[in-house]
């Protein structure tokens, strides 16, 4: 019991070599049927058909839309060099929902070499994801609003790696929230990890019942990095074993780069068996109850208001750091991933940040005023960058519910290889030319924006196309993003395939042109800045940061109950895909494994 605490270029269409057979992807749409074949035309209906038909090497690609008829079993595994993916299409969109009586884990899953990507999960339950394989990665996941209630001495967790004998398993960049009943328990935590090594890094956790990590049982040599918890009920961070399966103690545990600010009580404890050889290494405290309760001496604690952009108890704040954070280059590379939240590369500046974001110092403040964007400033879920180096004009088709203005556009970027000089172009739905600026002041990675010398007046329900030229190539790309959805941020709407023709949409030219071509219902990843009302003046050029505010053996998780606690191309893409045969890369896989804008 888990106590505790064949060849084909036509002229402009991408078409595949010949190469050995592939693993199957399979599709789920609510709009599908478990007695169809499972692809993008004919998908499956439930997570559980094509759980039962994956094999290693394959990616179970899952619609936007409420799936309510589990709880879910995934079994199946995959391999170090083949992976089996479960991958939200949309992030936080295939929303995974549990309401019956009885239905205690909205997920389980018992393989290994799994990920599960980008869902949403809440169930009238105990646990939201639980994980008994090894070598899994649970990765950019919103899990939240688990009640836990009456839940005995079996306790709860938004997610929970649960196999004591299992090893080599992952958290990453998952926001988990209101796991558990109202006020502090011992038994309901946020994140649990239970087994041997393991990584959990660049999460977010706040107002969950007990811990905002857990640790305990046969947890050891396990890396806690880069997080930020908050409002967690008991604490921040607990570190220990014991317990079943007994004689494990937990050591060499490294504990770094993490925000631990208002948390009911510790902000990081020591209990049970643990070992000499811990590392507490660049933490930032404040506003807990009580701060570092260790048996080991921490190194580089700071005691300072971490100054984030716009910090909300309740979440839905920004949790970015501002400028004259303490945070800022006062991390330790030690534990670091090797990007930030957004997808962002680390280090920035003079050296890592602690929290799950990095700040980019050379970007101006976000502009003034009520700005909304399509898309939120975390990372798309995207495939690798496509290797086609020709010049060529992205965009995407929207719409707003209101009138109002556009006051610059922004593009995601990758790789190294989409190098400017870059264009921004707003275009009305026939192609007249609405607006343009050029992007200076780029980082190497992330959101870059341009604005608009002067803001451009928009009408409501009218169709336009915002996109930019990139003259190396080198663009992001994710294919069939529109195929059945659209995207929305309101008053903003990026159009679903259909509603206005195709949308992803794409030219290529020498230089900026309307574009009005598309292949399979790609999303380029290009946005716009809407306001309500026109900027008094213009805006600075260079684009704000990816932390500007928008408005858009085992399955316990039990308590140490400690008496003393009172807290996501063409033919050159298609070429180094098939050569690195390798499918568990990027962030999202298409079944025909080539991309582009052809």
């Amino acid at each position: 019991m888990l106590r505790s605490t064949c060849i084909l270029v036509l002229a402009l269409t991408p078409v595949l070599e010949a190469s050995p057979q592939a693993p199957a992807d399979y599709y789920v749409s609510l709009s599908g049927s478990d007695s169809w074949p499972g692809t993008a035309a004919q998908p499956f209906a439930t997570l559980a058909k094509a759980g039962s038909v994956v094999t290693a090497g394959g990616t179970v690609h899952v619609a936007p839309g409420t799936y309510a008829s589990g709880p879910f079993t995934t079994s199946r595994s995959g391999t170090a060099a083949a992976r089996i993916r479960y991958v939200s299409d949309v992030r936080w969109k295939a929303l995974i929902r549990t309401t019956g009586t009885g239905m205690h884990i909205a997920w389980t899953n018992n393989g290994s070499y799994v990920d599960i990507e980008g869902f949403d999960l809440s169930c009238n339950g105990r646990i939201g994801i639980l994980s008994m394989g090894s070598f899994c990665r649970i990765i950019g996941n919103h899990v939240h609003d688990i009640p836990a209630a009456d839940v005995g001495g079996s306790g709860g967790a938004g997610i929970n790696h649960g196999n004591y004998s299992a090893n080599d398993n992952d958290m990453i960049g998952n926001v988990v929230h209101h796991v558990g009943p109202s006020g502090a328990t011992n038994t309901v935590h946020g994140l649990y990890h239970s087994n041997l090594r393991g990584r959990i890094v660049n999460n977010i956790a706040y107002k969950n019942s007990g811990w905002g990590v857990h640790t305990w049982h046969a947890a050891n040599q396990v890396t806690i990095s880069n997080n930020l918890l908050f409002e967690n009920g008991r604490g921040g961070i607990i570190v220990g074993a014991g317990d079943s399966p007994g004689g494990v103690t937990a050591d060499n545990f490294l504990v770094s780069n993490n925000i631990l600010i208002y948390n009911g009580d510790t902000a990081v404890i020591e209990y049970g068996a643990t070992g000499p050889n811990n590392k507490y290494i660049n933490n930032l405290i404040w506003g807990n109850v009580r701060g570092l309760v260790l048996k080991v001496t921490p190194v580089g604690t700071l005691s300072a208001d971490p100054k984030l952009v716009n910090y909300l108890e309740n979440g839905g704040g920004d949790y970015h750091v501002s400028a004259g954070s303490p945070c800022i280059d006062a991390g330790t590379s030690q534990g670091a991933p090797s990007t930030d939240l957004d997808g962002a590369s680390r280090p920035k500046g003079a050296g890592f940040d602690i929290g799950p974001y990095e700040y980019e110092a050379s970007s101006p403040p976000p502009p003034a005023g009520n700005t909304t964007w399509i898309w939120s400033s975390a990372t798309p879920p995207v495939d690798p960058p496509a290797s086609d180096p020709r010049p060529v004009e992205l965009g995407v088709k929207f719409r707003s519910d209101v009138s109002g203005y556009i006051t610059g556009i922004r593009f995601y970027k990758a790789g190294s290889a989409n190098v400017g000089p870059h264009v921004g172009n707003l275009w009305s739905r026939t192609g007249a030319l609405l607006g343009s600026a050029s992007f200076v002041g780029e980082t190497a990675s992330g959101w870059q924006r341009a604005n608009f010398a002067s803001a451009v007046a928009i009408t409501a329900n009218t169709t336009y196309v915002a996109s930019y030229f990139a003259p190396a190539g080198g663009w992001t790309y994710d294919l069939n993003y529109f195929a059945t959805a659209g995207a929305d941020s309101p008053p903003l709407h990026a159009l679903a395939g259909g509603v206005d023709g195709p949308n992803g949409v794409y030219v290529y030219a020498s230089s900026s042109a309307f574009p009005t071509q598309s292949y399979q219902s790609s999303n380029y990843w290009v946005d716009v800045a809407f306001s309500k009302t026109a900027p008094a003046t213009p805006q600075p050029q260079p684009q704000p940061p990816a932390s500007e505010s928008e408005s858009s053996g085992g399955n316990h998780c039990g308590s140490i109950g400690l008496d003393i606690l009172a807290p996501l191309g063409f033919l050159w893409a298609i070429r180094r895909r098939l050569a690195a045969g390798n499918r568990d890369r990027g962030r999202r896989r298409p079944a025909a494994s080539s991309v582009a804008a052809s």
